[in-house]
């Protein structure tokens, strides 16, 4: 007897709540990145992981685009939460900021590379 899976079984990804979801997840990122910092503990795969779970989880459904999207908005999460919470003693603004992330230690590039990619992978969805 053959398998079948009946259309009404499978979702649709919902992009307009995937999207919602990842802008939740942004907030909820950058939260919970705060309350570890305060704790004395550094977690920036957390900003960019919350992106992802919060718009795979809202999505109902698998989709690349929204796993681009989420690593999209988790890269400027990271970014922003890393100048926030540790910006450079030179200058502490933005857009030194910016101009010298190739300047960042080994462990924040990779801990946000983790983050980006945790966005995209729980992004996309199931």
């Amino acid at each position: 007897m053959e398998s079948e899976i009946s259309e009404s079984t499978v979702n649709a990804p919902n992009l307009l709540l995937g999207t919602i979801g990842a802008g939740a997840g942004v907030v909820l990122g950058f939260i919970g990145f705060g309350l570890l910092f305060r704790l004395g503990l550094y977690g920036m795969v957390v900003p960019g992981a919350m992106v992802g779970w919060a718009c795979g989880a809202q999505s109902g459904g698998r989709s690349i685009p929204l796993g681009i999207l989420s690593a999209i908005l988790a890269t400027a999460t990271c970014v922003y939460t890393e100048w926030h919470f540790l910006p450079f003693i030179e200058d502490d603004s933005f857009s030194y900021f910016l101009s010298h992330l190739n300047d960042l230690q080994l462990r924040t590039t990779l801990s946000m590379a983790a983050g980006i990619f945790a966005g995209f992978w729980f992004g996309k969805g199931r």
